[in-house]
């Protein structure tokens, strides 16, 4: 059967002659109503809205192809790689101390791993939900622990593409650029590896913090509170994304702001994490500070002691003195770092996904220990501030030092090479991106 036409079942009356512009101006409009009526009953059976919308616009399906796709490659990834061994052993003995002990997991923990050990959960209980979750489930679900661990890490990075996305075509307009980067995470072979593969949190902790410069932009009624509980809401899984307080603490339009902004995103943290510390305080508090990255992956330490990268196959050098004094001091040059650039990004007040793009090129710089994992926290604001080509060859050079430390080749040499040539790319961007920024030319420059 022929769709409806609905100019044919229900025709117009002719108006007379002497009814002049106005009736003509009402006849056009009663044609492209009728024309819109016709269009919504022709496409009704075509299936559900959102498949309407998949279908009609370019952006869109673009982005369900590439979203759908990314999810399908890491769900195969995880489904054949179960893991880095060290952090699902540490999934698994964080899920028992839950169990078994309650609010004294992070005691427990303590108590049960090798005293010169890496921490095994030096993170705050955001994610302790899911890890008692993933163990109901695995009696209902026949899928692998390493799977089921990763999903929300695999489906945050299908959301970071997507908020990346949007992100870049509210504030350019161009469906081609906003596709690309959001593509640079859907198949970004180290959101890949990071998310899939290794099954780190760090994808999973920066969405909220992603999501909330989006929400602090482009939302029609701009709320500080609903900007710090997102941004809180990635505290609770790791610490580091409060640091993008300080990106939108100067786009605040007064102190009451500045303060909701701060106290939404501190006081859910608060609450969260009080409770373990009054059953057991200097546990969980040397835990929650024990996090200090591992000399020799990336970072000043590589810059610092070339020698002692290498360690995971064992033919790394003993840590010198002063890799051991960075070590220490790594959290007060990380506080150095976030001191200095909110000086700058009050003096200039850059767009925000520009100030986390220096923020973060400033802790990848001179925070000594960088892991692989770290650049997660930068990459999507990178992307978002339209440095595209930028993250292309990052994730294109980095791609091989991180298949060499996962698969624990004995060739250090070329992994030196490589990420010291990251650290200099690193270097050289941030003063590009610090002089854009001082300038006020952060639409133009900066590495593009």
């Amino acid at each position: 059967m022929p769709p409806l036409s609905i100019r044919r079942s229900l025709p117009l009356p002719p108006l007379p002659a002497s009814t002049g512009v106005v009736n003509s101006l009402r006849l056009n409009g009663a044609v492209e109503s009728l024309a819109e009526m016709e269009r919504r009953v022709t496409s009704g059976s075509r299936g559900p809205r959102f498949l309407q919308t998949v279908r009609r616009d370019g952006f869109t399906r673009a982005m369900f192809v590439v979203v759908v796709s990314g999810t399908i490659v890491r769900l195969v990834v995880s489904h054949f790689i179960q893991g880095n061994s060290f952090d699902m052993t540490s999934y698994g003995m964080a899920t028992d101390a839950l169990r078994h002990t309650g609010l004294h997991a992070y005691e427990a923990l303590a108590r049960v791993q090798n005293p010169n050990e890496y921490p095994r959960w030096p993170y705050p209980p955001g994610f302790f939900p899911w890890l008692l979750a993933v163990r109901v489930m695995r009696h209902v679900i026949p899928v692998s622990f390493g799977v089921l661990i990763k999903l929300p890490m695999i489906f945050s990075d299908a959301a970071l593409s997507i908020v990346v996305s949007l992100f870049v075509r509210r504030r350019t307009g161009r469906d081609r650029s906003a596709v690309a980067a959001g593509a640079l995470v859907a198949f970004g072979p180290l959101f890949i590896i990071i998310s899939a593969a290794h099954g780190q949190l760090d994808s999973l902790a920066i969405l909220p913090a992603a999501l909330a410069v989006y929400t602090w932009e482009f939302h029609r009624n701009r709320s500080p509170v609903v900007a710090g509980l997102l941004i809180g809401a990635g505290a609770l899984l790791k610490t580091v994304p409060a640091a993008l307080l300080l990106v939108l603490l100067p786009h605040t339009r007064s102190r009451r702001e500045g303060v909701q902004l701060v106290a939404s995103a501190a006081i859910p943290l608060a609450v969260c994490i009080l409770p373990f510390v009054l059953a057991a305080p200097a546990p969980t508090m040397h835990a929650l500070n024990a996090n200090k990255g591992i000399p020799g992956i990336g970072g000043l330490s590589l810059i610092v002691q070339p020698s002692v990268a290498g360690w995971w196959i064992k033919r790394g050098s003993a840590p010198s003195a002063l890799t051991l004094d960075l070590l220490h001091v790594q959290s007060l040059i990380a506080l150095a770092v976030l001191a200095i650039v909110g000086l700058v990004l009050v003096r200039r007040r850059p767009p925000p996904e520009f100030g986390a793009t220096l923020l973060w090129l400033g802790f990848y710089v001179f925070v000594p220990n960088i892991a692989l994992q770290y650049l997660m926290w930068g990459l999507p604001f990178f992307l978002m501030a339209r440095r595209t080509t930028a993250v292309f060859l990052l994730q294109a050079v980095i791609v091989l030092p991180a298949v060499l430390l996962y698969t624990g080749s004995s060739a250090v040499w070329l992994y030196v090479v490589l990420m010291i040539g990251v650290w200099a790319f690193f270097l050289l961007w941030l003063i590009a991106e610090g002089r854009a920024i001082w300038l006020r030319r952060t639409d133009d420059a900066g590495v593009a």
